[in-house]
C-alpha cells in the first residue's frame, strides 16, 4: 500500500471517528465535563442552555430491587402487630421562653400574634395545654432572610435561624457554616446533625428529632421557637425531586397555613408558577413533603431553654418511643396507600433506627420497586445500613456505585464508607482503606470512616 493510500485511510478513519463522536456526544460529553469541572463552576459560569444540557439526566430512579417473596400486606400486618411505643418520658418543669424579637420578616404578612410560652409553669407544676388552647395564629419575627448559595440550603437556613437568636449575619455567614461542616464544596449533603453541631459550637443547645407533626410545629411556634425542617422539594419539576431545608416561623389555623422562610427563593419571593407556595404552605402540602424525610426537624435554642424544649417534644425525646410511633404512623398510612414509595422508605428508616434490619430491608425493597428519585441516597442512608447488617453486600455496592457514578453525583462520603465496609467484609483490605480515605477527602469530619481507617491501621 502506497503512502498516499495509507494517508487516505488515516484521513477516512479520523473523519469516521469525528462523525461518531459528533453523533454520540450527548452520551459522553456531560460525563466528561462533570468529571473534570466541579458542578458549582458549571452552575456559576456556564450559559444556561449549556448547563441544562450538561445536567440532563439519563438516570431517573434509584436502582430497582430484585423481586422478592415479601408481600406488602404481610409486612404491614407484621408491623402493625409488633411495632408499638415503648417507655415514656418524664414531664419536666419549665422555664420562661426567651421569646422572639420584634423586627419584621421581609415578605411575610401573616397576622401577627405575640407568642407566649404554652408551657409556662403554674403553681410550680407543668401546664401542657391541649392543642385547642393554642392561639389560632402566631408569627415569629426578627429573622434576617438570605438566599442560598449553590447546594447550601441547610447552611443558609441555619443562618436565618441563628439571626432569630441575635447572631449577627450577612450573606457570607452561610459560607462560614459550610466551610466548618462541609469542607468539600461539592459534598452533596449537609445532615441535620452537622447543622446542629455548628449551632452548638456557638454555644446553643439543639435537638434533632423525627416524627414531627402539624400540632408540634404549632406548639413550638406558639412557645416562641422557629422550627427548621427537612423536606422534599418538588417545586421545579424539570429539575426533579431533591431534598431541602426550610424554616417554619408562623401558622394560621383559620387559613390552615404555615408561614415559612425559604432560602432557595431568597429575596425574589416569587415562583414561576403562581400556584406554587413560597411564603405560605397549607398544612397538607407541607406535611406531604416533610414526610419524605420522616418528619425530621431541628430546634436551636439557648441552653437555659432546654427543659421547655424537651417538654414540648414530650415522650418523643425517647428514641424508642419516637421511632416506634413513626413506624406505627406510617404502617397505618401505607395500609391506605401501599404504592407510596416515600412512605415505605421512611418506614425502613424507622425500622433501621429500631434495629429491625430485616424488615427495614423489606420496606426499602418495596420503596425501590415502586420507584425512588435518583437523588434519594444523597440525603438518607438507611438502605446501606439495613442491607449491610443482614449481609446483602451486593445491594450495598449497587447503591453506592449508583451514587458514585459521575452521571448521578460523584460526592458522597457515606457511599464511599459503605463501599469500604463491603470490601472489608470481602477481605479486600487495601480497597477498603482506599474507600475510607476517599470518604475523608470529602468530609474530614466524617468520624465513622476515620474510626474504620484507624482500626485497619490507616
Amino acid at each position: 500500500m502506497s503512502r498516499s493510500q495509507v494517508a487516505a485511510w488515516v484521513v477516512l478513519f479520523i473523519c469516521m471517528a469525528i462523525l461518531l463522536a459528533a453523533l454520540t456526544f450527548p452520551l459522553w460529553l456531560p460525563r466528561a465535563v462533570r468529571s473534570v469541572i466541579p458542578d458549582r463552576y458549571i452552575v456559576a459560569y456556564a450559559p444556561e442552555p449549556v448547563a441544562e444540557f450538561i445536567f440532563s439526566r439519563s438516570v431517573e430512579i434509584v436502582p430497582t430491587a430484585m423481586p422478592g417473596t415479601a408481600q406488602e400486606s404481610l409486612l404491614l400486618e407484621s408491623l402493625a402487630s409488633t411495632v408499638s411505643p415503648v417507655g415514656s418520658a418524664t414531664p419536666l418543669p419549665t422555664i420562661q421562653s426567651a421569646g422572639p424579637s420584634t423586627q419584621a420578616v421581609p415578605g411575610v404578612n401573616l397576622p401577627t400574634a405575640t407568642p407566649t410560652s404554652a408551657f409556662a409553669p403554674e403553681g410550680g407544676s407543668m401546664v401542657t395545654p391541649s392543642v385547642s388552647d393554642l392561639p389560632s395564629s402566631a408569627l415569629l419575627q426578627g429573622m434576617t432572610l438570605v438566599g442560598q448559595g449553590f447546594n447550601m440550603c441547610g447552611e443558609a437556613t441555619l443562618t436565618i435561624y441563628l439571626s432569630y437568636w441575635g447572631v449577627p449575619i450577612d450573606n457570607r455567614t452561610q459560607l462560614e457554616v459550610s466551610r466548618a461542616i462541609k469542607p468539600h464544596p461539592d459534598d452533596s449533603n449537609t445532615s441535620p446533625h452537622e447543622l446542629a453541631g455548628y449551632a452548638e459550637s456557638l454555644g446553643f443547645e439543639t435537638v434533632v428529632r423525627a416524627n414531627g407533626d402539624i400540632d408540634l410545629l404549632r406548639r413550638f411556634i406558639a412557645a416562641g421557637y422557629p422550627v427548621m425542617i427537612e423536606r422534599g422539594f418538588d417545586e421545579l419539576p424539570e429539575e426533579g425531586w431533591m431534598g431541602h431545608y426550610m424554616l417554619i416561623v408562623g401558622y394560621s389555623d383559620p387559613d390552615r397555613q404555615f408561614a415559612a422562610l425559604d432560602s432557595y427563593w431568597g429575596l425574589k419571593r416569587a415562583h414561576p408558577d403562581p400556584n406554587n407556595p413560597v411564603d405560605y404552605w397549607d398544612y397538607d402540602t407541607l406535611n406531604r413533603l416533610w414526610r419524605h424525610f420522616n418528619w425530621t426537624y431541628l430546634i436551636v435554642y439557648p441552653p437555659a431553654n432546654t427543659v421547655e424544649v424537651q417538654a414540648i417534644i414530650g415522650d418523643d425525646m425517647n428514641d424508642s418511643v419516637m421511632y416506634s410511633r413513626a413506624a406505627q404512623r406510617l404502617t397505618g398510612e401505607l395500609a391506605q396507600d401501599p404504592n407510596d414509595a416515600f412512605g415505605w422508605f421512611s418506614l425502613g428508616t424507622n425500622l433501621v433506627s429500631l434495629g429491625d434490619f430485616m424488615r427495614a430491608a423489606e420496606a426499602y425493597d418495596q420503596a425501590r420497586r415502586i420507584g425512588l428519585p435518583f437523588r434519594m441516597l444523597w440525603y438518607q442512608f438507611g438502605p446501606y445500613e439495613a442491607y449491610y447488617q443482614i449481609g446483602r453486600y451486593q445491594d450495598v455496592l449497587d447503591l453506592a456505585n449508583f451514587i458514585l457514578d459521575v452521571q448521578n453525583y460523584p460526592e458522597s462520603e457515606e457511599a464511599f464508607y459503605y463501599r469500604g465496609l463491603v470490601y472489608e467484609q470481602r477481605g479486600q483490605m487495601d480497597a477498603a482503606r482506599n474507600q475510607f480515605r476517599r470518604a475523608l477527602e470529602y468530609n474530614p469530619n466524617f468520624e465513622p470512616a476515620q474510626r474504620e481507617l484507624d482500626r485497619l491501621g490507616g
